[in-house]
C-alpha cells in the first residue's frame, strides 16, 4: 500500500441518525451506492473493497471529492490526519482487521435550531419544517431515526475501539446517549472518548458518566461570538454558554479540548471578534485545538460571500493577527478564505433562505452587520 491515500476504510467507520454506514464522516454519503445498515453486510461490501482498492492504488474514488480538494490547496484535511493519526498511535495498518475509531450519530435530540443545520441532526429544525412546508425544498424532513444502538453495542463489546467519536443532536440530551456510554464504560474497550456538544447543558450526570472514561476529548460547537453567536444558533445564550465551557475546561483540566467552527456568511463579518475570544482564553492558560471547515450546503455555504467582503475580511485578519504569537490556526483560516471563490447563484439561495428563515424566526440579519444590507430580498 506504498500509495495509499487515506485510511479511514480500513480504520474507522461512520454511522449516520438513519444507521447508514459509510467510511468516514467526510466521505460524500450520495457516492457510496447501496446503503448498509448492518455491520457485518458493510465490512463485507464490494463497495467498501473497491474504495480500499482505490486508495490503496492512489486513486481518489467520486465520494472521497473533498479531502481531495483540501489536499490539492494544500490545507488540513481528513485524509492526511487518518494517516499522521496511525503513526501518532503507534498502530500498524496490516494488523487492523476491523474498525477502531467509530465515529456515530445516536439520533436528532437536540435542544437548538442552527442556521446551518439540517433536520437530520436537529429534531427542532424537523419540526420546524414540518410546521413550515415551503422550507422543505432546502432539506427534506424526517419521518424516522432507525440508529441501531444495540448494534453499537454490540460491536464496541466485540472489539478493541481506539477512538469513540459521538455527535448529534445535542449528545448531553439524548437518552440513548447515556444507555450507550454508561454499558460500555463496564467493558473499557474503548481507549479514548470523543465527543462534540453545543455546552449549552454540560450537566453534572453528563460530566459524571464521561468520568469514567480514561481519556476524554470534548469539542465545542462554536461558530460566532456575542450577538452573531445568538443569531446563528437559536435558543442558545452566548454569556450563558461562555461560562459553561470555561467552568468544564477549569473543573476537568486532564480532558483534552477543542472547538469546531463552521464557516458561513452567518459569521464572515464576526471572525476577528472570534479570534480574539480565542486569543484571550488562550492567554487564560487554556490549550484547545481550532478545527475551521466549510458549511456543505450551497445556501450557506462561503461561496455566497461577495468577492469584496471576503477581501475585507481577509484584510482586517492579517492586519490585526499577523504580529501576535500564537497557536490558533489563523494562517489556515486565511488560506481557506483565499480559496473560496463567490458564486452568485449562491448568493442568491443565501438570501432566499435566510430571508424564509428571518420571517419564521422573526429575526434581522442585518442587525449584525450593515454589510448584510447585500444579502436581504
Amino acid at each position: 500500500m506504498n500509495k495509499l491515500i487515506c485510511n479511514a476504510p480500513h480504520t474507522s467507520m461512520f454511522i449516520n441518525q438513519q444507521n447508514n454506514i459509510f467510511p468516514c464522516c467526510v466521505f460524500d454519503q450520495s457516492k457510496f451506492g447501496k446503503r448498509y445498515t448492518s455491520i457485518d453486510e458493510y465490512l463485507k461490501s464490494p463497495e467498501l473493497s473497491d474504495i480500499k482498492r482505490k486508495l490503496e492504488t492512489g486513486i481518489w474514488p467520486k465520494g472521497c471529492h473533498r479531502c481531495k480538494y483540501k489536499q490539492d490547496i494544500g490545507i488540513d484535511n481528513d485524509a492526511d490526519n487518518y494517516l499522521n493519526k496511525i503513526k501518532k498511535d503507534n498502530l500498524d495498518l496490516n494488523q487492523i482487521l476491523r474498525p477502531i475509531y467509530l465515529d456515530i450519530r445516536p439520533g436528532s435530540d437536540c435542544n437548538l435550531k442552527c442556521r446551518m443545520c439540517f433536520p437530520t441532526a436537529s429534531n427542532l429544525i424537523n419540526e420546524e419544517f414540518l410546521k413550515n412546508p415551503s422550507m422543505q425544498k432546502w432539506h427534506p424532513i424526517v419521518n424516522n431515526y432507525d440508529f441501531d444502538m444495540d448494534q453499537v453495542i454490540d460491536f464496541i463489546q466485540n472489539n478493541k475501539i481506539h477512538t469513540l467519536k459521538i455527535l448529534g443532536g445535542e449528545p448531553t440530551i439524548d437518552k440513548n446517549v447515556f444507555k450507550l456510554l454508561n454499558e460500555i464504560s463496564k467493558y473499557k474497550k474503548v481507549q479514548h472518548l470523543r465527543f462534540t456538544t453545543n455546552a449549552t447543558n454540560l450537566n453534572k450526570k453528563f460530566k459524571t458518566v464521561i468520568s469514567n472514561f480514561d481519556k476524554v476529548t470534548i469539542h465545542f460547537s462554536l461558530d460566532g461570538v456575542y450577538e452573531t453567536y445568538n443569531y446563528i444558533r437559536t435558543n442558545a445564550n452566548f454569556k450563558k454558554v461562555e461560562k459553561n465551557i470555561i467552568n468544564i475546561m477549569r473543573e476537568q483540566p486532564s480532558f483534552k479540548y477543542a472547538f469546531n467552527i463552521v464557516l458561513t456568511p452567518y459569521n464572515i463579518f464576526n471572525l476577528s471578534d472570534m479570534l480574539y475570544w480565542f486569543l484571550n482564553l488562550e492567554k487564560e492558560g487554556y490549550t484547545f485545538h481550532l478545527d475551521f471547515n466549510h458549511s456543505v450546503a450551497n445556501y450557506t455555504n462561503l461561496s455566497a460571500i461577495k468577492n469584496k467582503h471576503r477581501y475585507e475580511v481577509i484584510k482586517e485578519i492579517e492586519k490585526k493577527f499577523s504580529s501576535i504569537d500564537t497557536d490558533l490556526k489563523i494562517d489556515y483560516l486565511i488560506t481557506l478564505l483565499k480559496n473560496i471563490s463567490h458564486l452568485k447563484k449562491n448568493t442568491n439561495l443565501f438570501i432566499k433562505y435566510n430571508s424564509e428563515l428571518d420571517n419564521i424566526r422573526k429575526t434581522s440579519l442585518k442587525k449584525l452587520d450593515n454589510r448584510f444590507v447585500d444579502y436581504i430580498e
